[in-house]
């Protein structure tokens, strides 16, 4: 993600801010179009969640929306969004699990330790704004991530579910080798884009999303950890957190 694409994705969420939009939603919206090229790398984690929050702790601070309200709707939407990220790349690794021979160690390591350290990334970026905001943005984020290292996340929660079910496996298999002469040039990040436009898209288009009993069901039947819902705003400026 390069600095244009920071300031776009910082001016987008100040306008939400000053316009008075649900800031989970628009923060998880806009959060999910950076996040569609597939990768969880550090770098990229990095740069959403400081171009979100500097762009709302500065629009609040300008326009008088309450800090401690919007920062705390904005990090929910974070949260929600990396969730989905993090689906797509669980379906990639599902898929590659079945061809390793299409893949290489690398690749495979890569995708498993952008997981693991995608709720480090995300709570140290928090804690780096924070430290250079304003009395009242400081106290906040330091709040949030406080709570967030005692409680966790949806993002950390749901990569747990997702090492237990595979990432174990997966480390295992790659442990023992995988035939270096057969691995082709296909790439895990293309194949997490793809299945994260799916995810991206059908949220979109979806008519009616399931009831929280039925999506309950649905992960039971397919025996995956439980993830977030897209955030929605209940009108009392708590965050998911």
């Amino acid at each position: 993600m390069d600095q244009e694409q920071s300031q776009r994705l910082r001016e987008a969420v100040a306008k939400a801010v000053e316009d008075g939009a649900d800031l989970r939603e628009q923060v998880y919206t806009l959060a999910l179009d950076a996040l569609r090229e597939g990768h969880l790398d550090k770098a990229r984690v990095r740069a959403i969640v400081q171009a979100v929050t500097e762009g709302v702790t500065e629009a609040a601070e300008r326009t008088g929306r309450p800090v401690n309200e919007a920062l705390r709707e904005a990090v929910a939407g974070l949260d929600a969004a990396l969730v989905k990220a993090a689906e797509a790349v669980k379906l990639a690794l599902e898929e590659a699990a079945g061809h390793l021979e299409e893949f290489s160690r690398q690749d495979l390591k890569r995708a498993l330790d952008e997981l693991d350290n995608v709720e480090t990334v995300l709570l140290d970026t928090l804690s780096e704004v924070g430290a250079k905001a304003g009395t009242t943005a400081r106290t906040v984020l330091e709040d949030l991530v406080r709570h967030a290292r005692n409680s966790g996340t949806a993002v950390g929660e749901y990569v747990t579910g997702v090492r237990e079910n595979i990432g174990n496996a997966l480390r295992r298999a790659l442990h023992e080798g995988v035939d270096a002469a057969r691995v082709t040039a296909r790439s895990l990040a293309a194949l997490a884009a793809g299945f994260f436009a799916g995810i991206a898209d059908g949220l979109a288009k979806a008519p009616e999303a399931p009831s929280a009993k039925e999506a309950d069901e649905i992960r039971e039947a397919d025996g995956e950890p439980e993830a977030p819902r897209p955030p929605q705003s209940n009108g009392k400026g708590e965050g998911a957190s």
